[in-house]
């Protein structure tokens, strides 16, 4: 009999109604959402779901990154300062340089007088350069007791270039490049181009485009990771072993069996011998240099340089390739290859150390870099290596610390230690450079120990640099001094000093100064005749006749 009664447990049960149901779903896409977001966070920021190769990965191409990107950075600033400014316009620059020694034993009075000479001698030297409208001057003098003894003055003007002697002859010599066939002719020469190479033409055909760059880079960095099998990648949990700070880290540890390394070799030694991308940019950048020195005039089959086919560079790749594998089968690796990664929780490679060799005879490469909690910045290269009671290490490390908005300071090393030759090596240095504006003055204080068998050197030193950039006059001065003091007891010396000081300025913008060449000043190389010739020989002995009278005075107290 059928009934509209229910059961006790319907009667109990709520009915889901339209809002509820709609309730129950919100909760569910809700939940759904936050298992997503928190399985995301946790792979992109814990690495929850993430292999030790990924891990790995990802943190070398973000090195690798920030490794462009700074080297990008260094290069930009070098040419903003050093390159450009002399490419863009006329530079005049002037350098004084003095130097003196004090404290030196010395039995032999005629080294007592080249001494004396030294502290009482000036080399001044002055360039102008010009890149836009190939003008080049050189004048260099040396100067004793603020009189100008001896100097000499090159210069370039396109095709035309020259020198001379003014303190001892009247006139310069010049030679035209126009003339290339008949100084060939004349005197046997056949180097001389028919036009100078200026920097621009120079960097213009090693220039290699940023895209081909990394389009070339990319196909061998595919080729790796495809290589690397994730059972080579293995991780943990740590802490940095530098520096006096604790910094909780992932240590990965990358091994290649001696097999698997020379697998990598061959297959980059195949990928070389077949790359279209690297056959082109080789052949293309070999065409610009040859065609550059071509039109420049000068003499390749001379110099041995001959334009070679796309199908001969080919063959080189493909022997060099050859020799790659040809090598691999002498490689001793009974150990493999193993490096170490010591990683932050921001993907930095705080630390990286490469092992190979054998049980034997191992070599260990050791690269760090980090900043501490006092902002810090710490880094460490050290190789060492070699068979027991053989072994050699080579240490380099540097800190930096910001003092104030100014202000930088921080610590220099070097060691160089060879148990086998029982020699030792030991630089140590503090130094500080402070930036005011366009001021900037660095200051360097160091000390130098070499050990040896026959005994212990040691010498120290100061070296201060102070530089002005002045934007309104568009010149830039620097004035450097170095002391430095010696110890060397072995060879009876005992707190020597050297003291250099050099003074340099750079005015940009300035007006090219080069000799004015006229018929009386003037000796034409190529067209001197045997009787224009004759007459220069004579007037030259009596030019440095005289010179050699005229300050016969000067050198007069040195000479007794």
């Amino acid at each position: 009999m059928e009934t509209n009664m229910t059961s006790r447990e319907e009667l109990i049960a709520p009915q889901p109604t339209n809002s509820s149901k709609k309730r129950n779903i919100l909760i569910a896409v809700l939940l759904a959402v936050f298992l997503f977001a928190g399985s995301a966070y946790g792979y992109f920021v814990h690495d929850l779901f993430k292999s030790p190769k990924q891990i790995y990965l990802e943190a070398e191409g973000k090195h690798l990154s920030q490794l462009v990107k700074t080297w990008g950075e260094s290069y930009d600033w070098y040419y903003k300062e050093y390159v450009k400014p002399y490419l863009e316009n006329p530079v005049r620059s002037t350098v004084e340089i003095s130097a003196g020694i004090k404290g030196l034993e010395l039995p032999d009075p005629n080294l007592w007088i080249l001494l004396d000479i030294l502290e009482k001698s000036k080399i001044i030297a002055e360039s102008f350069v010009d890149e836009k409208n190939q003008q080049y001057y050189t004048k260099f003098d040396v100067a004793l007791e603020g009189n100008k003894l001896i100097g000499f003055e090159t210069f370039v003007d396109k095709t035309k270039f020259g020198f001379g002697v003014p303190l001892i002859y009247n006139k310069y010599a010049v030679v035209d490049l126009k003339d290339r066939d008949k100084l060939k002719e004349k005197f046997g020469v056949t180097a001389l181009p028919k036009k100078i190479l200026t920097y621009n033409d120079v960097l213009d055909a090693f220039r290699i485009p940023k895209e081909e760059r990394e389009a070339l880079f990319e196909d061998y960095a595919k080729l790796y990771v495809d290589s690397l099998k994730k059972t080579q990648v293995t991780m943990q949990k740590g802490t940095f072993p530098e520096g006096n700070m604790k910094i909780n880290t992932r240590i990965l540890t990358i091994s290649f069996t001696e097999a698997e390394i020379a697998d990598l070799m061959k297959k980059m030694a195949d990928k070389m011998a077949e790359d279209e991308k690297l056959l082109n940019l080789v052949y293309t950048k070999q065409k610009s240099i040859i065609k550059l020195m071509d039109d420049a005039g000068y003499d390749l089959a001379a110099l041995g340089i001959k334009e070679k086919e796309k199908s001969e560079i080919k063959g080189m790749l493909q022997e060099f390739s050859k020799n790659i594998h040809d090598g691999l089968k002498d490689l001793k690796l009974a150990d493999g290859v193993k490096m170490v990664l010591y990683i932050d929780g921001k993907d930095n490679i705080l630390e990286r150390e490469v092992t190979f060799g054998n049980a034997n005879d191992k070599t260990v490469i050791k690269t760090a870099r980090w900043v501490d909690a006092s902002k810090q910045e710490n880094g460490l290269f050290v190789v060492s290596g070699g068979e027991q009671g053989k072994s050699g290490e080579l240490k380099a490390a540097y800190t930096k610390k910001p003092i104030d908005s100014k202000t930088k300071k921080g610590t220099f090393s070097f060691s160089l230690k060879d148990d086998k030759e029982d020699f030792s090596l030991l630089l140590e240095s503090d130094f500080s450079e402070v930036k005011d504006g366009a001021k900037q003055d660095d200051e360097v204080k160091f000390t130098v120990t070499a050990k040896d068998q026959e005994g212990t050197g040691k010498f120290s030193g100061e070296l201060k640099t102070n530089m002005a950039v002045n934007e309104k006059d568009k010149n830039r001065e620097m004035d450097s001094t170095l002391k430095l003091t010696f110890d060397v007891p072995s060879e009876g010396i005992q707190g020597a000093n050297l003291n250099v000081t050099v003074k340099q300025k750079d005015e940009f913008g300035a007006e090219v100064k080069l000799p004015k060449l006229e018929a009386g000043n003037t000796v034409d190389v190529v067209n001197i005749s045997e009787e224009e010739m004759f007459k220069l020989q004579q007037e030259l002995m009596a030019a440095v006749q005289q010179f050699v009278e005229k300050n016969m005075a000067l050198f007069q107290p040195y000479m007794q």
